[in-house]
């Protein structure tokens, strides 16, 4: 009624203990994977079985929890062995799917992103051939720091207004009493018509540009114009700014 080892008609051996009512080592029927089931007095069960694959899975109440793949990586909740929650990677690098908390829970001690890619940077009016078009982008949270660099090669349509560089992602100002626009650094700046000279780039109120500013303009002529770009016109620089998520 009550033996120590069971060997079962199944293949599966029973094993009573102290601690774990019953242990049952048995060949699962999928894959020939071997499991390990530990049930111990209010009828939970934990389990520790692999697959054909290789991978080792870590089960609780019916359910895998976390995984240690053929390949050395740790994986915690989500789908795993292709879409977990958190992996713990052999060559020493973390990936989380969710977000990052630092110093506590609060959505101000969690970073959401960290990404670092390129994109294609281009004046928002008119029609151009250009030599070339360079961006680069970090963006840390909300927090996003662009690099830029794009030259004219010919101008196919003129356009008319101030000029507007695109960014990767839109701008999302910060104010009090007064909207505060962010403003960037130019590196280069050559070839603009009339003998203008631009200095700083300053973002607008929730878009994904910014103005070119000039350095010899003065009220309401601050502001480079379409028409002061012309065939080798080359605008280069930075800027660091906030999105909204």
């Amino acid at each position: 009624s009550a033996p120590n080892i069971e060997l079962n008609s199944d293949g599966s051996a029973t094993y009573n203990s102290g601690q774990f009512n019953i242990a049952t080592y048995k060949r699962t029927a999928a894959g020939g994977g071997v499991q390990i089931s530990l049930e111990n007095g209010n009828g939970t069960t934990r389990t520790l079985s692999n697959d054909s694959s290789g991978h080792l899975f870590f089960g609780y109440a019916g359910a895998n929890q976390a995984a240690l793949t053929n390949s050395g990586n740790f994986q915690v909740g989500g789908t795993l062995t292709s879409a977990p929650n958190i992996t713990l990677n052999s060559n020493g690098s973390i990936t989380a799917a969710g977000s990052v908390s630092i110093g506590g829970t609060a959505a101000a001690n969690t970073i959401d992103e960290y990404e670092v890619g390129s994109y294609t940077p281009a004046f928002n009016a008119g029609t151009y051939t250009y030599n070339f078009q360079i961006g680069s982008y970090v963006k840390i949270g909300k927090l996003v720091t662009v690099i830029f660099d794009l030259q004219v090669s010919s101008v196919s349509s003129a356009s008319t207004g101030s000029i507007q560089i695109s960014l990767p992602f839109a701008n999302n100002n910060v104010g009090g009493g007064a909207i505060m626009y962010p403003n960037g650094v130019l590196s280069v700046v050559s070839g603009l018509a009339n003998s203008k000279i631009a200095n700083s780039i300053q973002t607008q109120n929730n878009t994904a540009l910014v103005n070119v500013k000039l350095l010899n303009g003065t009220g309401s002529n601050n502001v480079g114009q379409y028409q002061d770009l012309q065939a080798n016109s080359r605008i280069s620089g930075s800027i660091t700014y906030t999105t909204s998520g």
